[in-house]
């Protein structure tokens, strides 16, 4: 009989999730291919119950992931019980998340509720929590099934990710520092992510280091779509275009490349694609340095139609300070781009040498180094890529809970 395993996180809106980021990608693509060990189920924090627009991720036909959102009325119900018969130590759990984890009380107190049910109901053999939210809450759970942690990202060593946290009152160093004693076994995207955490923790702990991997059925280069994209934006035949795909927020750094190609005197087309708190100062930026006829913002594509953009750019460009493994990266070389990024994030991707040809450092604040894309073969790079793919890094995942 399968074992049961239960995976914390969030969805992407195309599943009713509230938004779309990358780790909502891993969650929703890497999670079916589980299916060939596992029992699965999902447990969306981003979904309320009556809104998910699909209860089951689909594999293979037949083979199916449930998916758990929230619901209002179980969760007022659930808190009337709870301040019934425990109201003293409802007032120190609550205390406990936001002065010692640095999070928002009440939102945890409610994702504390709708996991212990779900718990109760599914009873899994094994926990995988994408992110360390979920460490304070299952102390509260009478709960013995085992726990792996995956890092996506250590954020609280970004100033711009410090900021945005606490404006969500969330207290990211607190959270990652004492969620620290907490970790058991856990997982990380590449060398560098491990040694930030190492640095956190003060005993020997199980941990494996396991990149992300990409949907090549999604992602892949489609020379029609190139042309009528590029066509729909009047770009001519021999014209360069550079896409971001990525949330408008300051660690993402956009407004650096702005002033790259404002000071290069870059004779490009540049496409952002995505949606946040920095479009009015992106817009404003562009309008100062005279990049209208150059840049577009264009808004969210959907996930499915990302490829045509990809297909119908020459070049991916991402100026983010801080990374843990941008899944715009392999999406983008899986549709045969090369990809330049930020020199402070270059040394932290982990690649084979081969694709890493294809990736190219840049220092945002020096002169032009952005060499004739003509040498770059779409196909070449696009052919490395099937080593990323879903169905391995699953595999790797199934080794190391194994191993637990």
């Amino acid at each position: 009989m399968k074992k049961k395993l239960l995976v914390l996180g969030v969805l992407p809106t195309e599943m009713g999730g509230s938004y779309f980021s990358g780790v909502t990608t891993v969650i929703r693509d890497l999670t079916p291919h589980f299916l060939e060990y596992y029992n699965v189920a999902i447990f969306a924090t981003n979904l309320n119950k009556t809104k998910i627009k699909n209860k089951h991720l689909m594999y293979k036909g037949n083979e199916k992931v449930k998916i758990f959102g929230y619901s209002i009325l179980h969760l007022l119900v659930s808190l009337f019980i709870e301040l019934v018969k425990n109201p003293i130590g409802l007032i120190k759990e609550l205390k406990d998340y936001r002065n010692v984890y640095g999070m928002p009380a009440k939102k945890m107190l409610l994702y504390r509720l709708s996991l212990e049910k779900i718990i109760d109901e599914f009873s899994p053999d094994l926990i995988h929590s994408h992110g360390v939210i979920f460490l304070p809450i299952l102390k509260y759970i009478d709960n013995d099934s085992k726990v792996v942690t995956t890092f996506h990202e250590i954020p609280f060593t970004n100033k711009a990710a410090v900021d945005f946290n606490r404006n969500k009152g969330i207290d990211i160093e607190k959270l990652y520092t004492k969620t620290a004693k907490l970790l058991g076994n856990f997982t990380c995207l590449n060398q560098d992510k491990y040694k930030q955490i190492e640095y956190l923790i003060s005993k020997e702990i199980n941990f494996e280091i396991i990149g992300n991997g990409i949907n090549l059925d999604k992602f892949y280069f489609e020379d029609n779509s190139r042309n009528i994209v590029r066509k729909k934006n009047k770009i001519n035949k021999d014209d360069n275009v550079f896409i971001t795909v990525a949330s408008l927020t300051k660690r993402k750094g956009h407004s650096l490349f702005l002033d790259y190609i404002a000071r290069n005197n870059l004779n490009i087309t540049y496409w952002i694609i995505g949606n946040g708190p920095e479009y009015d100062n992106l817009k404003e930026q562009i309008c100062i340095l005279k990049l209208e006829d150059q840049v577009k913002l264009l808004g969210v594509i959907p996930n499915n139609e990302l490829y045509k953009y990809y297909s119908a750019a020459d070049a991916f460009i991402l100026p983010s300070s801080s990374e843990g493994q941008a899944m715009t990266i392999l999406e983008s070389l899986a549709c045969g781009l090369p990809v330049y990024v930020n020199n402070k994030i270059y040394s932290t991707l982990e690649f084979s040498n081969e694709l890493m040809k294809y990736v190219i450092p840049i220092k945002f604040k020096g002169a032009n180094s952005i060499n004739s894309l003509s040498e770059f073969n779409r196909k070449d790079i696009a052919k490395l890529m099937s080593q990323y793919s879903w169905e391995k890094v699953a595999s790797k995942y199934r080794d190391f809970f194994d191993s637990i």
